[in-house]
């Protein structure tokens, strides 16, 4: 008696000690971030998009009077790990832009990016995170590709989980040698539901609807002011750079497990194009479409 006496206590004893130790780990995890740890961040994707063709604003002398363009995007991780000093994920990118008329602007026939992603975090129990990010790439037109066209992009990201519902971010990103070489970080992401999530940020923002778990509807705002590339070497205007203004409505339809169809419309507005050593050209506002696919947890 006294030796099944004491294989209870033993076993008894294990299972505490178990408790406690699932308990501590349990309250030792990292608080759950709305920037860092939902699953429907898509780990891969890509899109194709066509911006209606608009009026330019050009000198009388130039044969030239409509601008569009076709604008794709491909991307997505292919190494990721955890280590003891922080965590480490390295993806690629190729986008670009295709100009579709415009041909007394003198512009190429397409320019684009093919990228590096390099990312560290940092995360600590008090919900605080700290990102590094950088990019290191080819940023060109892509008729007159050389190693002067290698450009490395980076950023710095703090990161707040206030609560599991609201998540805040600050940093900036840093652009060498670009017109524009610095560009602000910031915004906040809320999820009062599960089915609602409202984006207030810098440089997008938006609102997203989840109607069930394989639908979604968004709407938002975009200012992109950081879309640079180097232009062949006789050209002496040296760079393109492309601002961009965009508010945009879309769904996404869950099609398998892992696999989510994208579809999206808006208008671009206080667009322009502009060059190193050159004369900015105003593009009237214009009608966007946009179709993707994304790869999601």
């Amino acid at each position: 008696m006294n030796f099944f006496r004491q294989k209870s206590v033993g076993w008894s004893f294990l299972c505490l000690v178990l408790s406690v130790a699932s308990a501590v780990a349990q309250s030792s995890s990292y608080p759950f971030c709305q920037f860092l740890d939902r699953e429907d961040e898509p780990y891969g994707e890509g899109y194709l998009g066509y911006t209606l063709q608009a009026d330019v604003e050009v000198p009388e002398e130039v044969d030239a009077n409509r601008l569009g363009f076709l604008d794709f995007y491909a991307g997505g991780g292919f190494l990721y790990f955890e280590t003891a000093v922080g965590d480490f994920d390295i993806r690629g990118a190729l986008d670009g832009y295709v100009f579709v008329d415009g041909g007394g602007l003198r512009l190429p026939d397409q320019v684009g990016t093919a990228k590096l992603g390099l990312q560290y975090l940092w995360r600590d129990y008090n919900g605080l995170s700290l990102r590094v990010d950088a990019w290191p790439g080819i940023y060109s037109d892509w008729q007159d590709v050389d190693g002067g066209d290698l450009f490395m992009p980076f950023g710095f990201s703090a990161i707040w989980a206030i609560n599991p519902q609201l998540a805040a971010l600050a940093g900036f990103e840093i652009y060498p040698e670009f017109q524009r070489e610095i560009d602000p970080r910031i915004g906040l992401r809320w999820a009062p539901i599960d089915a609602l999530t409202i984006d207030l940020a810098y440089p997008e923002s938006r609102i997203t609807l989840y109607p069930n778990l394989e639908w979604e509807i968004y709407a938002g705002a975009s200012m992109i002011k950081t879309l640079e590339w180097q232009l062949k070497r006789s050209d002496e205007r040296e760079h393109l750079m492309l601002d961009e203004n965009r508010v945009f409505a879309g769904i996404g339809k869950l099609l398998l497990n892992d696999l989510k169809l994208i579809v999206e419309a808006g208008q671009v507005f206080d667009h322009e194009l502009d060059f190193e050593n050159g004369a900015a050209i105003p593009i009237e506002d214009a009608l966007f479409l946009r179709a993707g696919i994304a790869a999601v947890y």
